[in-house]
């Protein structure tokens, strides 16, 4: 889910544009603020096919305001990285909480648009693993996945060096 949240973006068609560098704080700033659109429609999706004793059930909604009431203020570097990675892609958008929640909105809906409700009470289960977590703490796991992906990406053949496939992305190297 976390890396779902991170590289959502690299669910863009490949095609070529030059590579964008993304800063860990950017990314982890995006995660902070996408990662309540995501519990918010896993809650609402799940909410009746889980046990009502479960995290979800009696505690989805409270993490989606803690999460949000603690990644507020982070937009405008959020709105960065989604449009580093997206690039072209993104919604004309100019301001950056409108773009986040655009974004956050497309984000959870295409995570839960396919998500079979059989796996509720599991994700029921990882969402109140990461609960105790800060929102901090949670974007720095989404960045550190990121870098992972990151470093494994190369550039597309028969394509200059540095240059990457839409979606791909380069954590800055002067953090």
């Amino acid at each position: 889910m976390i890396k779902s949240l991170a590289i959502a973006a690299l669910l863009a068609a490949p095609t070529t544009v030059s590579a964008q560098c993304v800063t860990r704080q950017q990314i982890a700033d995006a995660a902070m603020t996408l990662t309540p659109y995501a519990v918010e429609a896993i809650t609402e999706k799940c909410r009746a096919h889980v046990s009502a004793t479960s995290f979800l059930a009696a505690k989805g909604t409270a993490l989606h305001d803690r999460l949000a009431a603690e990644g507020a203020g982070r937009e405008a570097s959020a709105a960065k990285a989604i449009l580093a990675i997206m690039g072209p892609d993104v919604p004309p958008i100019k301001d950056s909480e409108s773009l986040v929640k655009v974004m956050g909105s497309m984000v959870s809906g295409m995570m839960v648009a396919d998500l079979p409700i059989e796996s509720c009470e599991e994700i029921s289960g990882m969402l109140e693993a990461i609960s105790p977590l800060p929102a901090q703490n949670i974007g720095l796991l989404a960045a550190s996945a990121a870098g992972l992906v990151s470093e494994g990406q190369k550039a597309p053949a028969g394509k200059a060096k540095g240059a990457k496939a839409k979606g791909q992305f380069e954590i800055c190297k002067d953090e």
